[in-house]
């Protein structure tokens, strides 16, 4: 089908060259023609094959004259080529728009041409006291079955608005790279959104029950004290005595808040929210639950957009 073939290649030309658009025009009322069983009554199909076949003729007439005996075929080959490159394409830029990734929900380390630093995709692993970009592949990140509540509460959201848990770890580069657009757009939203934290750095592992003081000494400052850690620097958020003063300015009694830090009621709540998030199958920070819908990684605003609409 040389006629189809120079359609598409004659179409983009002419976008940009006068010269080109009649041909185009001819390419068209070929196509046309042929789908409906007529012969091209412009003789565009040899005149094509002619051009095509000219240079070929003049090095080598034996290979000439068999790709002119299969010019049909090789055309048709060429046009199938052309028609799953095209789906793959389109594929590729509908899961970048949706997922921030060309190759869907999970990027399983392919080349994206859209992000071809793969961004949208990095995440922190744990990996002994390091911060380390782990390659990210799918996996069964799943929330079914887990109790979100146990949870601190970053936002409270209206009745039937997706619930929004947050995975991250507050002194780790993705987390932090993510949270500005991610605070943004969960305002607007009005979601329900929860904070656990999955400490991949070990000097942030005794936030932990400092998480769940906050949220039970003084649960409506849990944002603003997440929000501080979040953009104030990681060698602040690993000083203990620069919490201490956080916690402080956020009203929190030290006393209380002593009580609570060495009480066993905290010590197990922190064990069931660390073994909730091994039974989740985080592999690393930031992971962002909509729902029951996944995404790893810091990914652009309209993804987000997408799934809180």
């Amino acid at each position: 089908m040389p006629c189809l073939i120079a359609l598409v290649i004659l179409s983009i030309l002419g976008l940009f060259s006068a010269s080109h658009r009649q041909l185009a025009r001819e390419a068209f009322d070929c196509v046309f023609r042929r789908l409906t069983r007529q012969p091209c009554q412009t003789g565009f199909d040899v005149k094509i094959k002619a051009k095509m076949l000219g240079p070929v003729l003049a090095r080598s007439p034996k290979i000439a004259g068999w790709v002119y005996r299969r010019f049909e075929w090789l055309a048709w080959g060429l046009v199938m080529g052309m028609t799953v490159t095209s789906i793959w394409t389109i594929r590729g830029v509908y899961n970048y728009w949706a997922w921030g990734s060309c190759q869907g929900q999970f990027n399983q380390g392919e080349f994206c041409v859209f992000d071809p630093t793969n961004s949208n995709n990095q995440a922190t692993g744990a990996k002994g006291a390091e911060c380390t970009d782990s390659a990210l592949a799918s996996q069964a990140l799943s929330v079914e079955g887990i109790d979100q509540t146990i949870f601190p509460r970053y936002q409270n959201g209206q009745i039937g608005k997706p619930v929004v848990l947050l995975v991250g770890c507050v002194a780790c580069p993705f987390t932090r790279q993510a949270y500005p657009s991610l605070k943004e757009v969960l305002a607007e939203s009005q979601a329900e959104v929860r904070f656990a934290h999955y400490p991949t750095r070990s000097e942030t592992k005794y936030l932990l029950p400092y998480d769940v003081c906050v949220q039970t000494l003084k649960p409506e400052r849990f944002g603003e004290y997440l929000d501080r850690l979040l953009t104030n620097t990681p060698e602040q958020v690993t000083d203990k005595q620069y919490v201490d003063n956080l916690l402080k300015e956020l009203g929190l009694d030290q006393a209380a808040l002593n009580q609570c830090l060495s009480a066993e009621t905290t010590t197990r709540l922190v064990q069931a929210q660390q073994a909730a998030l091994l039974n989740m199958g985080i592999y690393g920070t930031p992971t962002v639950f909509i729902g029951e819908t996944a995404l790893v990684g810091p990914k652009p605003e309209r993804v987000y957009r997408r799934l809180l609409d």
